[in-house]
């Protein structure tokens, strides 16, 4: 069975949980984040196939998340997510994937993001690439990754992300709108035989 990776805590909790006061410092705190990614380094550009829905283009940005991309890499360059599927799918909130396929353990690595301490102001936007983590501690990511079918500024500095889609945002809306459990879904787990499957990740250093 599939093991679930809850993203912060479940959505419906992080829509009604905020206090006006948290609110405020989350404002303060998003405006640091960027909507346009030109403004990042790109470091790596490559390509997602899934099988049954088509390819997605994206590009990383290996100075806003350094380990993050490094780790990405890494498994790609292992094979390690060839045949994985996205297993969690949320509807207008992600779409979640990349356990791996091969038998290797990777390493929990340091969340690069702005809570812990760390410079990373890509925002949580439709297509952005962010690293899941395994559990409430910040430094718990290990392999597997989601992107974002909206708008999810709750995330901004919660979250280390390091990517974008650059070409088939639209497969990504497409998938999320069809098979997304609602976001009062405890676990947002899609039926086996329906999870997109990954064939193919490909990716080439700038």
């Amino acid at each position: 069975m599939k093991k679930i990776i809850y993203i912060l805590m479940s959505l419906s909790l992080l829509l009604c949980g905020c206090s006006s006061s948290s609110t405020t410092t989350e404002s303060t705190t998003t405006s640091k984040f960027k909507d346009d990614y030109s403004e990042f380094v790109v470091t790596h550009t490559g390509t997602i196939e899934i099988q049954d829905y088509g390819t997605l283009e994206f590009e990383l940005y290996g100075e806003e998340a350094p380990l993050t991309v490094q780790r990405f890499v890494e498994i790609v360059e292992d094979g390690g997510y060839y045949n994985s599927t996205f297993h969690r799918i949320v509807k207008g909130f992600m779409m979640q994937g990349g356990e791996v396929t091969i038998n290797k353990t990777y390493d929990e690595i340091t969340g690069e993001f702005t809570e812990n301490g760390i410079s990373n102001y890509i925002k949580h936007k439709n297509g952005t690439m962010s690293f899941c983590r395994t559990g409430a501690g910040y430094n718990t990511g290990t392999e597997q990754f989601f992107i974002c079918c909206d708008e999810n500024e709750y995330l901004d500095g919660n979250y280390a992300a390091f990517g974008y889609i650059t070409n088939g945002v639209d497969i990504v809306d497409d998938i999320c709108e069809t098979l997304g459990k609602p976001s009062d879904d405890e676990t947002g787990e899609v039926d086996e035989d329906l999870q997109p499957v990954i064939t193919k990740i490909t990716v080439e250093a700038i």
